[in-house]
């Protein structure tokens, strides 16, 4: 029979592509150049460190190909203007020369709609290889130089290709196992980035003016940070705020291999006001608000998370 004839054809089995990558993520209340950083300024700030200088090559959000990065910057400078001659300049990505997939940054500058504030955001990736000492010093630069809301850095979930409910399955599978990695939906978090911080990571980036809206007080929280400096917490401040680290190096949290977690557990507990209750709900089991609640308490509600079932319909 003629292959053209046949009624019924076997089907390759789903893919479904998570990974896993070594992130910070930074939010800003508004937009980028609200607060002074706009894509030149940036640009100005980040080419002096170690990070940005391996970042030559940019793609604007419009665009589907790859410019020199000075010449993407001025390009998004002359593109950014609105009809009230704000600078709003969408996003960009900044890559390594090599076509490498890290390290590299994207910026999404986001203003407001309907007169309401949305969050802004810097994401840095890194190569897997990089060490705890380069990744905190990017945070350090963060706190120096950006008027942050509050920030994230250690293991993030990455979902690529695939149908969304193999995906999203394979994604609450994997989170069940590494409870140090982060899920962060960057789409949804231009909103529930200014309510608080789904969950925690091994650092935690914290802005004053963050503080400020949940009713907390920094040098209080400093003061139970310096008590649990035996429990393997640290923080460091800066000019706009403080991070609060989980161990001395970033943890995947795997379950199957006994990964402590006795530092993540101790800054959940300490940063529990700034914790988000709920989150705009995933794909698959996480889609599930039963599910996603277990997930975002399993700090301070491990056994939830340990008995959730994420294969029922």
């Amino acid at each position: 029979m003629s292959v053209a004839l046949k009624t019924i054809h076997d089907l390759p089995p789903a893919q479904t592509d998570v990974s896993r990558y070594l992130g910070l993520a930074v939010f800003i209340d508004g937009s980028l150049s609200q607060v002074g950083l706009g894509p030149r300024q940036l640009w100005q700030l980040l080419s002096g460190t170690s990070f940005g200088r391996r970042l030559a090559r940019c793609r604007l959000a419009a665009d589907a190909g790859w410019q020199a990065a000075e010449e993407a910057v001025d390009l998004a400078e002359r593109r950014g203007r609105n009809a009230n001659d704000e600078l709003v300049f969408n996003g960009m990505v900044f890559a390594a020369s090599d076509g490498a997939s890290s390290p590299s940054l994207e910026i999404a500058d986001r203003g407001a709609v309907l007169g309401m504030n949305r969050a802004s955001h810097l994401l840095f990736r890194f190569p897997d290889a990089v060490s705890a000492e380069e990744l905190a010093s990017v945070a350090a630069w963060v706190l120096d130089h950006v008027p942050l809301w509050w920030g994230t850095a250690g293991w993030f979930f990455r979902v690529g290709k695939g149908p969304p409910p193999a995906t999203g399955r394979r994604l609450a599978g994997l989170a069940k196992r590494y409870w140090g990695v982060q899920l962060l939906d960057t789409t949804a978090l231009q909103w529930d980035a200014l309510e608080g911080m789904p969950s925690v990571n091994w650092m935690n980036l914290i802005g004053q003016g963050f503080v400020d809206k949940v009713g907390a007080s920094l040098p209080t929280l400093l003061a139970q940070a310096t008590t649990l400096r035996q429990r393997a917490v640290f923080h460091r401040a800066g000019k706009h705020g403080v991070a609060f680290a989980a161990g001395a190096r970033p943890s995947l949290g795997d379950i199957n291999a006994d990964e402590r977690m006795d530092a993540l557990v101790q800054v959940a507990g300490l940063l529990k006001p700034m914790l988000l209750g709920s989150l705009f709900p995933m794909t698959g089991p996480l889609a599930q608000p039963e599910v996603l609640s277990a997930w975002l308490h399993r700090f301070s509600r491990p056994q939830a998370w340990l008995d959730c079932d994420i294969h029922a319909e």
